[in-house]
């Protein structure tokens, strides 16, 4: 309820103002914004994101949950598969480790986006794979999202989270075709 006070009249609440300024972003943003605008007190606005969290990812929706893993999406679709083994190598590689008391498989979406995350900070190589890697089945998930959710809340966080690995794929594809170009005329 704190959480949800201060995304409403709080610093969060600045700064997703800010974050819906931003092109690839704005739309998700504002459907977040829209939500919390309702005239729910924060205790029933809590209430209803909490209920619409466990039909969306914690299986109280049955066969409409939307499973927040790599492996959901690609290969067979059966959980906890190759992805899970290819993300426990290139977390290996990087010197990081999950903590022991997340109960997650390697290929949980917060993990592959905090690997990211620490590999574009760092300036990796490995960043570029890994923004494909998300690229190649995080659309799948954020368009189950958009279709499950009742709230329009997660479905606005959905479709941010899909623009911004966009926006950073694009990034990529012209840092490389600069590259190339340079290459060229050389």
């Amino acid at each position: 309820r704190e959480a949800i006070g201060d995304y409403r009249r709080g610093e969060r609440a600045v700064w997703l103002a800010r974050l819906q300024e931003d092109p690839d972003l704005g739309a998700g943003i504002g459907e977040i914004a829209a939500v919390l605008a309702a005239e729910d007190d924060d205790a029933a606005m809590t209430a209803r994101l909490g209920i619409a969290f466990g039909k969306l990812f914690d299986g109280i929706g049955g066969p409409h949950t939307v499973a927040p893993y790599e492996s959901a999406y690609c290969g067979t679709g059966r959980l906890f598969q190759a992805p899970v083994s290819e993300m426990k190598q290139l977390i290996a590689e990087t010197g990081l480790s999950i903590d022991s008391g997340f109960a997650e498989p390697a290929d949980h979406l917060s993990i592959e986006l905090t690997l990211a995350a620490h590999l574009l900070s760092t300036g990796s190589p490995q960043a570029d794979q890994m923004l494909w890697r998300l690229r190649n089945w995080v659309p799948a998930f954020c368009s189950s999202c958009i279709a499950g959710d009742a709230t329009g809340f997660f479905a606005g966080a959905a479709r941010a989270l899909d623009g911004l690995i966009a926006a950073e794929c694009r990034k990529l594809t012209t840092h490389s075709t600069h590259h190339a170009e340079e290459g060229n005329i050389k």
